[in-house]
């Protein structure tokens, strides 16, 4: 109130010492609150932007095989290979079209576009109604994008990111006008475009390396072209992991590795370069290639192939299409056993034939370098303009 009855541009002493105070705790929006004090932006909470519709909850036996498909978190963060459908009746409220803005506000929180056919929504997703505030869809989506991430850190939950409705509805939205909001949706949006067109190219560099060894290999499961064939045991060394507290530096040359990538670094390593890490616990399906020397923790094995017979790009791809599940013998926790995988049966195409295949995906490494580089400098500069968007002067 003092604020709005002070003159233009000239504050008391108490109101800039709120200011003050404000920015110290704000220091990311202190620009913009600067703005909105002068009359150029609005401040508002995400609760008086639009409406938030919460999805259905769902039982194992509402599931069908036909009827519409029920959007879950794992749907829009891509990590899931099921679809389940719903058959029955629904209030028109949980509907999703393509084009709608949903919000993951459990376990995983980030806001989507939904670009499939038309589907109901399970709860712990929210839909966005924009039917309160004059805002571009555009600009709302990128500035509670980051709104998002930086509420991820203070979210509730010891083992799971959740924000309950009263503490999204809290949060704070800057709104400029319409023009405004355009012309920051029209940058970053450029960019996202950029973003997902590279990401679509290395995408399609991976699935041309498959099409490649299956045109060179054939089956290798089924050894379709008949090759000669070997145990596991005769052209490749299988090695354990270990515990990494003793080694681990952060600064240290060696990545310490496991079934979902690197963790860390240490100072020793134990499985040499152009091996190939699997589970051996937890994540045992998902088989990486490594070029580089590194420390494999303890559930996780090296697998170091004898180069005069088999080449790492090969047993790579053939990891890729061997099904582990089916060595798994435990009931809870997935796990294989180095003898188990040492019995595995491999055809052993000629050396000269892996080394041709090898060549070829050195070439399109390459390709995925180049692309990698071009696609972190795209992530950085989205960064940048939205700091400068949404956090800075214009």
């Amino acid at each position: 109130a003092n604020m709005r009855n002070a003159k233009r541009d000239k504050f008391t002493a108490a109101d800039r010492d709120r200011v003050i105070i404000f920015i110290d705790k704000k220091k990311d929006v202190a620009e913009h609150h600067r703005d909105y004090i002068k009359g150029k932006w609005i401040e508002k909470k995400l609760g008086q932007m639009c409406h938030l519709t919460n999805g259905m909850a769902f039982k194992p036996s509402d599931w069908s095989d036909n009827g519409l498909p029920i959007i879950r978190i794992q749907d829009l963060t891509g990590t899931s290979y099921q679809l389940n459908r719903y058959n029955g009746n629904y209030d028109l409220k949980y509907e999703v079209v393509k084009g709608d803005v949903l919000i993951s506000w459990s376990a995983s929180l980030g806001i989507y576009v939904w670009q499939g056919e038309k589907a109901i929504l399970n709860q712990h997703i929210f839909k966005v109604v924009f039917d309160k505030v004059d805002v571009e869809k555009s600009f709302y989506i990128h500035q509670v994008e980051n709104v998002l991430k930086k509420a991820s850190s203070e979210a509730h939950g010891a083992t799971m990111k959740h924000l309950t409705k009263p503490v999204f509805d809290s949060l704070p939205f800057y709104l400029p006008k319409k023009s405004e909001q355009i012309k920051i949706a029209n940058k970053l949006d450029k960019v996202c475009d950029l973003i997902v067109m590279r990401k679509k190219e290395l995408d399609l560099l991976k699935k041309l390396v498959k099409s490649r060894f299956i045109e060179m290999f054939g089956d290798v499961i089924k050894n379709s072209k008949n090759w000669n064939v070997m145990t596991w045991n005769n052209v490749l060394t299988i090695k354990n992991g270990r515990n990494q507290k003793q080694v681990e530096n952060p600064n240290g040359q060696y990545p310490i590795c496991g079934s979902g990538g690197i963790m860390s670094y240490a100072d020793d390593f134990i499985s040499n370069e152009n091996s190939v890490i699997i589970g051996r616990k937890g994540n045992i399906n998902k088989p990486i290639l490594m070029r580089e020397k590194f420390w494999n923790v303890d559930t996780a094995f090296g697998l170091e192939p004898n180069t005069h017979t088999l080449l790492v790009d090969y047993l790579y791809l053939f990891c890729v299409f061997f099904d582990f599940e089916t060595l798994n013998k435990a009931v809870t926790i997935p796990s294989l056993t180095k003898t188990d995988l040492l019995n595995i049966k491999i055809p052993i195409p000629p050396i000269e034939l892996q080394n041709d295949f090898a060549t070829f995906v050195e070439q399109t490494d390459k390709l995925k370098f180049d692309n990698h580089n071009i696609l972190k400098k795209l992530q950085n500069l989205i960064k940048i303009i939205t700091r400068r968007c949404f956090y800075d002067q214009l």
